[in-house]
């Protein structure tokens, strides 16, 4: 199947690689791009932002992180190709390097092509170009027959932290959950919210989720405002970072990309988001959440892993299913004590690529071409353990679900006057319906 270059927004993805064996300490990538302003037009992000220098923080040896950000040229744009410098610095100033990347816009290319580019790393001052390692989740399926033209999607993925160790892949995860909800859900580019890494602030997360009855304005509430549309409206959220209990009641919250996970309830409780969706008045609301609670950070130091906060032992929160709306279900990257993973083999959080696995088709575990909320729980928890366990890892982790499963069959029976409420008309309808994501 051939894919076309089309006049629009071109998202490139560069990774950014410390392959040395000692610490880069305060990383910046700065973009540019030949004849900005002019013919070409650079945006950070989907919202407009122009900030071209991205601040990655300090990164141990063989970490590496991503670098998004979109161009676009003008309808009469005369040239056939458009060069991208990327500069990469260091707080040291030895090993700073640049290195451009030459589009060409007028051939036809796979469209994976076109995101992955080529990536660039850094050592010792040099800079190689190599392929980006894409895994088969980042080429989404075509042939969806879902189509919510009406539905919202709401995605936050937070790799990197102000305060904290990173969230390994929470930004890639986003981006590519982004074109899920796309190309595979249906969803209109300009109804989806997407915000990562230092984009993701409380003051982001709070614009979003603005309750319904306040004066301030919200995302969602202006697209919310009219009830008879918001009946029509599915909506979609991804929440991928760190999580943190507040230590005195275990009540959950997300952190966002300025809060210090000590100071927990500063962050975003996940009973307010949950609420917050559940007074719309949306047909369905359905949130995956990859991310854990527990206080575990991820990273691995001494081969221990690193608490998010110093001096905290791990605690574990209070996850109740009365939080959620009646029209609401919530798959959580992991269940009980365990905490949430990622596979370097995969590039992802392991839940998240099991979820994507599964809108894509993998979870139609009947075949009958739709993916329906218990055949996504059913497949996540079958899925999600096997490759943890898998070395190198060898870890526990189960999914869960909000609320229980037993109660999403007698919501579906109080939806349906008594009977089985099996829908089949490509919504994500919470109410142990479907996903519609036939391929």
């Amino acid at each position: 199947m051939a894919f076309h270059w089309t006049i629009g927004i071109i998202r490139v993805v560069a990774n950014v690689q410390n392959v040395g064996t000692g610490a880069a300490e305060e990383v910046k990538v700065k973009v540019s791009i030949e004849g900005e302003g002019e013919e070409v037009h650079y945006r950070r992000d989907l919202k407009g932002s122009k900030k071209d220098v991205f601040n990655l923080g300090d990164m141990a040896p063989g970490e590496d992180r991503d670098v998004s950000f979109y161009f676009f040229t003008n309808p009469m744009f005369g040239g056939r190709k458009v060069a991208v410098t990327l500069d990469v610095a260091e707080a040291r100033g030895k090993f700073g390097t640049s290195k451009v990347l030459t589009f060409d816009i007028g051939r036809s290319v796979p469209t994976e092509e076109v995101l992955a580019v080529e990536s660039v790393r850094e050592r010792r001052g040099e800079v190689r170009p190599v392929r980006s390692e894409l895994v088969d989740v980042d080429r989404v399926p075509s042939g969806s027959r879902t189509k919510l033209e009406h539905g919202l999607a709401v995605i936050f993925g937070i790799e990197r932290y102000k305060y904290t160790f990173p969230a390994a892949y929470k930004a890639r995860d986003a981006a590519v959950f982004y074109k899920y909800c796309r190309d595979v859900l249906g969803i209109p580019e300009e109804r989806i919210y997407l915000s990562t890494d230092d984009n993701a602030t409380k003051g982001e997360f709070e614009y979003v989720f603005e309750p319904k009855d306040t004066p301030r304005e919200g995302w969602l509430k202006k697209r919310l405002r009219d009830p008879e549309r918001a009946a029509e409206t599915d909506i979609i959220v991804y929440l991928g970072g760190h999580g943190f209990p507040d230590l005195s009641t275990g009540e959950p919250y997300f952190i966002p990309y300025d809060v210090r996970p000590e100071q927990a309830t500063n962050g975003i409780p996940l009973k307010k988001i949950y609420t917050t969706l559940s007074e719309f008045g949306a047909r369905s609301v359905v949130v995956f959440v990859e991310a854990c609670f527990s206080g575990a950070s991820g990273y691995r130091k001494g081969g221990e892993e690193v608490l998010l906060a110093k001096g905290m032992n791990p605690v574990f929160p209070v996850l109740e299913s009365p939080l959620v709306g009646k029209r609401t279900v919530v798959f959580t990257a992991t269940s009980g004590k365990r905490p949430s993973n990622n596979r370097d083999d995969l590039r992802h959080g392991i839940f998240t690529y099991f979820v994507l696995k599964g809108l894509g088709g993998e979870a139609d575990l009947d075949g009958d071409g739709d993916v329906t909320v218990m055949e996504m729980y059913e497949y996540l928890r079958r899925e999600v353990p096997k490759k943890a366990l898998e070395p190198p890892l060898d870890r526990e982790q189960v999914p869960g679900i909000l609320p229980d499963p037993k109660l999403l069959g007698e919501m579906a029976d109080e939806d349906s006057g008594g009977e089985a409420s099996e829908v089949r008309d490509g919504r994500p309808r919470a109410s142990g319906g479907t996903f519609g994501a036939g391929v």
